[in-house]
């Protein structure tokens, strides 16, 4: 899991350029700093995104690590038998 997210971290990092100009004439020039603020803006969304996926990866591992004890937890209390005092319904 963790392999993946540093895999879309790593592709993330590649799109990090700045767009200078797309076109020579002014409005291009001005329109050049628009598309560069929505794209910095669309890369600082990816990151939170990544984070977000790390922090849900954490808890994937920590539940996982608890699994099998609640599991077992689990299993015995279902095999403790029922006392005599009481009844179903």
């Amino acid at each position: 899991m963790r392999t993946d997210i540093k895999a879309l971290e790593q592709a993330i990092q590649a799109l990090k350029i700045q767009v200078h100009e797309v076109g020579d004439w002014d409005v291009a020039q001005q329109l050049a700093s628009k598309v560069n603020t929505a794209h910095t803006n669309m890369l600082d969304i990816l990151d939170q995104f990544v984070q977000s996926c790390y922090t849900q990866a954490g808890r994937v591992e920590t539940a996982a690590k608890t699994y099998g004890k609640a599991e077992e937890g689990a299993k015995t209390a279902a095999r403790t038998a029922t006392p005599k005092n009481v009844t179903p319904w």
